[in-house]
C-alpha cells in the first residue's frame, strides 16, 4: 500500500491544490457568476455565413452583450 507522503512532498501538494483551486475558481467565474447585460433586452443579434467563432465573440463584445471576450472564448471551447 503507497502511503499519501511518498506520493508528494508538502511543496508539490501545496502546488497541486493551489493550481487546482485557481482552475476552480476561474470555472466558477465563468460558469455561475451572473453576466449582467445592461441594455435593451432582448437584443437580436445576426451571425452570418462563414464568420468565425472569434469574429462572433469580437461582434458581441463591440456591441457590449458580452462583459468578457475570454471567458467567451473559454466557455465556447469546453
Amino acid at each position: 500500500m503507497v502511503r499519501f507522503k511518498q506520493l508528494l512532498s508538502r511543496k508539490e501538494f501545496i502546488a497541486v491544490a493551489v493550481l487546482f483551486l485557481g482552475v476552480l475558481a476561474f470555472f466558477y467565474y465563468t460558469f455561475f457568476t451572473a453576466n449582467y447585460y445592461e441594455g435593451k433586452s432582448p437584443r437580436q443579434f445576426e451571425i452570418r455565413m462563414g464568420e468565425s467563432f472569434n469574429e462572433v465573440i469580437e461582434n458581441l463584445y463591440v456591441r457590449g452583450i458580452i462583459p468578457n471576450k475570454f471567458n467567451m472564448k473559454a466557455a465556447g471551447c469546453l
